[in-house]
């Protein structure tokens, strides 16, 4: 396991007297020549004639074989410290009587060697990259804190043979960074694919980690990447286009898509999912799941089949809902409280889940629409889905009033609006009357958010300063992963609004395949579930 330790320049946690082990792992030749390095920067092992008073204090002097180089001479004494229980130990406790300041305390590069070995015999098996940078890591990434499934999920896309070692499986979240670290510090050179160029697993790692995080650290993970690959004499691919939306760099890669066709009868839907990825401005079908027909009260169960079958490929994704006006804002029919089964106990899916509603109607619709108002509906949502991409924060510009939403001018200012945000619950739709779901259709709306039913009994004032709080510092394309957040820390005190709190999310360019807008290159197949 990891061993926490502390760095020359300052530390979090206090670190005793080092403790070598007795009979320390074999080092592998890049270690041993990190190690003498570091020895050499001591000042009496780097003057000999200090280094040939250290080795008399050694009950292993006689068998050196000593060398005219500085440098082979020190790889001399090391190698020989290690053939001997407990030598090595001696050695560094030596060199530590040796080397101090005019206070009597541990010199700065005594300091620096025994942060080196410690963390060089903290890892179990030979480490494959420059120690100090991996140190340097350990340091860096000390307060960074990200999901484990989302962890799961980069380590799964950093090794070339995608899988994920079991003991991940239950080891706490808080220690799951850094031993991941650990353990791709310790693999060698692979492949990339399709470029067929050596890289190092772990500089995968920290370029996906680094889009979960904002800056500064970003920045500062970014560039011990470029450290390491200039150490490490590795080319690093190239970066994604930059043109790629945020939301898909930071979010994470694969997407549950859903869609809920209404059946023959009333209460009763065609269910269809498909699992996909996306990368590099590429979407990639994963898996898909198809049910003839299911009414509200058994797909909860469908879900547990349908999430098992995509656990099989990520532990991370969305699930975005293709609803009916109907479903959108349902009371009875609360999506967000459908129960996925966890064996002794249940949790409510937007709990498990990052969970986003979107419009079946929008998408499916369309095809009973003249040609031209079809063309002027979809223009008006991409140009407001390009408003909310490139809003930055996320903010509440002008809080929706109940008593506003039936204002005839409304159409012109939803156009302009980058996140809609209603202070009022939405009431049950009627296909005969206005409705301001209709009315965000209209004007091309992509993002929203609303409280749910269950959630009538603040007043309009009191949701607009919960929103406030809940917005505060949220860029736009952490959304959906910032309300999943807010409503898992707010489960336990259901008069909060994050617990009641519906987001609609939008995206014109993520389709379901079957969809008649869905680009041609999205166009893959159904196939039955198993």
């Amino acid at each position: 396991m990891f061993v926490s330790y502390m760095f020359a320049d300052g530390a979090d946690l206090p670190m005793g007297n080092l403790q070598i082990p007795s009979q320390p792992r074999k080092l592998s030749f890049n270690e041993k020549g990190q190690l003498v390095d570091k020895l050499l920067d001591c000042l009496k092992m780097r003057d000999r004639h200090a280094r040939d008073m250290i080795v008399q204090e050694l009950s292993f002097a006689g068998s050196i074989p000593r060398h005219e180089a500085d440098k082979d001479d020190v790889r001399n004494i090391l190698n020989t410290s290690l053939n001997y229980e407990g030598s090595l130990q001696e050695l560094v406790d030596v060199i530590a009587t040796f080397e101090k300041d005019e206070l009597g305390r541990d010199s700065l590069s005594m300091q620096r060697l025994s942060e080196f070995l410690e963390l060089l015999f903290s890892s179990p098996e030979s480490i494959a990259i420059n120690v100090d940078l991996l140190g340097k890591l350990y340091k860096l990434t000390a307060n960074v804190h990200v999901s484990k499934n989302e962890l799961h999920n980069m380590y799964r896309r950093s090794v070339v043979d995608g899988q994920l070692p079991h003991k991940y499986q239950s080891i706490d979240e808080s220690k799951t960074l850094s031993l991941m670290i650990q353990d791709l510090a310790q693999k060698g050179l692979q492949s990339t694919y399709p470029q067929n160029k050596l890289t190092h697993p772990l500089l995968t790692f920290i370029k996906l980690l680094s889009r979960c995080v904002l800056d500064p650290m970003r920045d500062e993970l970014m560039q011990w990447r470029e450290e390491m690959a200039a150490k490490e004499h590795i080319a690093l691919e190239e970066e994604s286009n930059p043109a790629i939306g945020a939301e898909q760099l930071s979010e994470g890669t694969y997407y549950l898509l859903v869609k809920f066709k209404p059946g023959n009868n009333k209460d009763a839907f065609e269910l269809h999912a498909w699992l996909i990825c996306e990368q590099n401005g590429k979407t990639v079908p994963v898996n898909s799941y198809v049910k003839e027909e299911a009414t509200l009260e058994e797909i909860p169960s469908l879900f547990d089949e349908l999430i098992s079958q995509c656990q099989e490929h990520t532990d991370t994704f969305t699930i975005e809902l293709f609803l009916p006006f109907a479903l959108l804002n349902g009371d009875k029919d609360d999506v967000h409280t459908w129960r996925l089964d966890l064996g002794f106990d249940t949790i409510a899916v937007s709990h498990k889940y990052p969970l986003v509603v979107r419009s079946y109607d929008r998408v499916y619709g369309v095809n009973k629409i003249k040609p031209e108002v079809r063309r002027r509906l979809r223009q008006a949502w991409e140009d407001n889905w390009a408003i909310c991409k490139n809003c930055g924060e996320a903010r509440i510009q002008w809080p929706l009033k109940e008593k506003d939403y039936v204002k005839e001018n409304l159409v012109a200012w939803l156009q302009g609006v980058a996140c809609l945000t209603m202070v009022f619950v939405p009431p049950a739709f009627d296909a005969v009357q206005p409705h301001i779901f209709k009315t965000m259709m209209s004007a091309g709306s992509s993002v929203a958010l609303w409280p749910r039913p269950h959630h009538k009994c603040l007043n309009e004032e009191a949701i607009e300063q919960a929103y406030h709080g809940l917005l505060v510092g949220c860029h736009f394309s952490k959304l959906p992963k910032m309300i999943w957040e807010r409503r898992i820390e707010a489960a336990m005190d259901e008069t909060l609004l994050a617990n009641h709190l519906t987001l609609f999310w939008d995206n014109p360019y993520r389709l379901p395949s079957d969809a008649p807008d869905a680009p041609i290159r999205d166009k893959y197949p159904l196939v039955a579930p198993r």
